[in-house]
């Protein structure tokens, strides 16, 4: 009788064996903030970095409207919105973040559909959310409202956001790798970021910084209209979580939420993957969602 292997089997296998990763992707400007399930907020964690995130709010409640909206590039009305936030920051109600960012690429990870324990415990060991505010933050990392973009031309002591964290992403990355590999015991294969991330927070994570702690660093090119490139980002996380990544080569059957990426190795490098899009079989394509911006 021919043995089957199960989704259970297989990730238990691929768990056993795994390399050391992690996936780097940007936070959205939109913001879902209807109250969590009791499960979810159970499960919420405290961001690493949640005093720095304190104190830029609290030197953030010094700027007026008009400040924010000159710094931001926003409305009269989404200024408005973010003074009162700042001012309102520490007493806010809170959320994970995957579920609370709703921009593109989130409603492609769709974290809310996770289902099980485990999925949950793999998303939020393997995603990394990078943030002008909090730095860098797991998946369930509870978060408030807020809005202030990394390439944002101000920060605490004057200095730009990418100034102000410096090396520190990129260190926490790496110690979150090293946490992995004790765990798993895999100490002798090289951990690797796969870079989902848009080039404005990538900026923020000092690629030195990974190197010179043996991390590999593998970017995830998908060329075409922006739209489609933040779902596809959103979508190989999910796929991350549902196929177990466990080495880069996984991450080569990566085919999209309707099945119309595929990895094109003739434009691909070892560190650099490049996926081509092409038709979306009929039935499947779906208009995106448009998220309010705040």
């Amino acid at each position: 009788m021919k043995a089957t292997t199960t989704r259970e089997d297989a990730s238990a296998s691929a768990s056993a064996s795994a390399t050391p990763f992690v996936v780097v992707l940007s936070p959205a400007k939109a913001l879902d903030e209807a109250a969590m399930n009791a499960s979810d907020a159970t499960r919420a964690t405290r961001p690493r970095f949640a005093e720095r995130a304190n104190a830029i709010a609290r030197e953030a409640r010094e700027l007026k409207a008009g400040d924010l909206k000159t710094l931001m590039g926003v409305s009269d009305a989404i200024a408005k919105l973010n003074v009162e936030r700042f001012g309102n920051f520490e007493k806010a109600a809170t959320k994970a973040c995957a579920l609370a960012f709703d921009g593109p690429a989130f409603r492609h990870l769709k974290a809310s559909t996770l289902k099980t324990e485990e999925e949950k415990a793999y998303l939020q060991k393997h995603l990394r959310i990078l943030s002008g505010l909090y730095g860098c933050l797991r998946p369930y990392d509870a978060i408030a409202p807020y809005r202030l973009e990394m390439g944002t031309k101000w920060a605490p002591s004057g200095k730009d956001l990418y100034a102000y964290w410096g090396e520190d992403i990129a260190l926490a990355i790496a110690d979150d790798l090293d946490e992995q590999a004790a765990t798993s015991g895999e100490s002798s294969a090289r951990p690797f970021v796969v870079n989902c991330a848009s080039q404005e927070y990538w900026k923020s994570v000092k690629r030195e910084a990974l190197t010179k702690r043996g991390v590999d660093v593998y970017t995830m090119t998908f060329p075409g209209p922006a739209v489609y490139a933040k779902q596809a980002r959103g979508a190989m996380v999910r796929h991350c979580v549902d196929a177990r990544v466990a080495s880069p080569e996984d991450l080569k059957t990566f085919r999209g939420t309707d099945g119309c990426w595929k990895f094109d190795a003739a434009a691909s490098s070892e560190f650099n993957f490049v996926f081509a899009r092409g038709a979306v079989k009929a039935g499947d394509a779906k208009p995106a969602k448009k998220a309010k911006k705040a």
